[in-house]
């Protein structure tokens, strides 16, 4: 039987060197001088060992022949070693050693496989795994089998046939790439980003020969650079226009607080220091006189509530002195509807709370408005680096983002700073609104 098998051996990796020897010339020489140097193994006992190196580069360097890497060529190196000096080639634990080094490689072949080379990869890190075994079993078995497994030389019929293994396996491999062209490169390459494409791509452009497959890579990575600047374009436009409307809120933010304080400072002040001088005018006038006073003291209040309100609404001094919670504590005692308000007396950034106060202010608004709701409430917290506020109502249901509505100003306000919105039916019935903003 083992005949037969030295024979099957030589002659299948004869039978590979053809196979490979359109793709790649240093594959087919290197497959041929692999079976050349096993048959003359049989002839000169010089050449007993130089088989192995071969079948080692052989299985590490396909497709294309070539061996890459400082691992690998030191593997080459302790390989040829052995053949060249054989009384270690024949050292079993040489051989173990050397096996050992070999399935290395083969991990590191398919760990460290390039995007579009995923599948040659699997084929050369398969067959080195065999020739690892291929070392290391005969040596194993001359290391601890009984005396009559050596003496009918089953270590070299095991090494005869997974040496077949491994040319069977590169063989397959060959057989399956010219079968399904480049197709697998063009899925496994449509998996990654477009700069490891285009690096996959340009190294590729390296090593290929033929000058036509040279044109259409050259042609694809263009493509890809292109890609990549008008990628790189859009990036920069994206970040000036986030820019910008971050710019604009802080502008919208500032002005609103400017507006306050002259209501506040200014427009309120003079109403009350009117109100004052009324009431002291409507201790010394006469009746009928009083009646006007009195009249003229009720617009003056109705003028003040109303303009606390606009200044409320423009920028809440509560919600810079006291926080987010204590705003919307607020909120909820002027709301008509029962509200409920859950959040921390943690303070975030000035923007965050800003961005979410007046989004919980318009979503309550929208509730009372459109929900028919009898409880709403409002709990918040924050998660990884987030400002979540989540309100929930037990109106009925169905709200929407639509064009125009108030939800779809609460989009664009929060996408001003990078905030986001979600709604989606509330269990029990009613809506439930999560708005999330980066705490900057």
């Amino acid at each position: 039987m083992t005949s037969w098998l030295d024979l099957v051996a030589g002659v299948s990796f004869l039978v590979l060197a053809v196979a490979t020897a359109r793709t790649s010339r240093l594959m087919a020489v290197v497959s041929a001088l692999t079976g050349v140097a096993w048959f003359l193994a049989d002839i000169s006992a010089v050449a007993l060992f130089v088989h192995r190196p071969l079948q080692i580069h052989a299985a590490q360097g396909y497709p294309d022949g070539r061996v890459r890497g400082r691992f690998a060529g030191a593997l080459l190196t302790v390989a040829w070693t052995g053949a060249l000096i054989q009384p270690l080639g024949r050292n079993a634990p040489f051989m173990l050693a050397l096996g050992t080094l070999t399935l290395v490689q083969s991990i590191r072949l398919r760990r460290q496989a390039r995007p579009g080379r995923r599948t040659e990869a699997a084929t050369a890190s398969g067959a080195v795994a065999v020739v690892a075994l291929g070392l290391m079993v005969p040596a194993a078995l001359r290391l601890s089998a009984p005396p009559r497994i050596t003496e009918h030389n089953w270590g070299l019929s095991v090494y005869s046939a997974l040496m077949v293994l491994t040319a069977l396996t590169l063989l397959a491999g060959v057989v399956v790439r010219a079968a399904t062209g480049r197709a697998d490169e063009m899925i496994e390459l449509s998996e990654v980003t477009p700069s490891q494409t285009l690096c996959a791509l340009r190294v590729e452009l390296a090593a290929q020969d033929d000058s036509m497959s040279n044109q259409q890579l050259r042609g694809a990575a263009q493509l890809l650079e292109t890609n990549a600047e008008l990628q790189a374009t859009l990036a920069r436009n994206a970040d000036e226009v986030r820019d910008s409307r971050r710019r604009l809120v802080d502008a919208t933010v500032a002005e609103r607080r400017r507006l306050e304080d002259i209501l506040a400072g200014g427009a309120l002040t003079y109403l009350d220091e009117l109100s004052a001088t009324l009431r002291t005018l409507h201790e010394r006038v006469d009746d009928a006189t009083k009646m006007l006073i009195r009249a003229g003291l009720d617009e003056v209040e109705r003028s003040r509530d109303e303009l606390e309100q606009i200044a409320r609404g423009l920028h809440p001094r509560i919600l810079v002195q006291h926080g987010l919670r204590t705003a919307l504590t607020e909120l909820a005692e002027r709301c008509p509807v029962s509200l409920t308000v859950h959040a921390p007396c943690v303070r975030y950034s000035e923007a965050a709370e800003a961005a979410v106060w007046y989004a919980c202010a318009e979503a309550v608004a929208n509730i009372v408005k459109h929900a028919r709701a009898t409880h709403a409430t409002i709990e918040v917290h924050s998660s990884a680096g987030v400002l979540v506020a989540d309100i929930c109502d037990d109106g009925l249901g169905g709200a929407t983002v639509t064009s125009g509505g108030g939800l779809a100003g609460l989009v664009d306000r929060l996408g001003a700073v990078e905030g986001a919105i979600s709604v989606r039916p509330n269990t029990g019935g009613g809506t439930h609104l999560e708005i999330r903003v980066p705490v900057q």
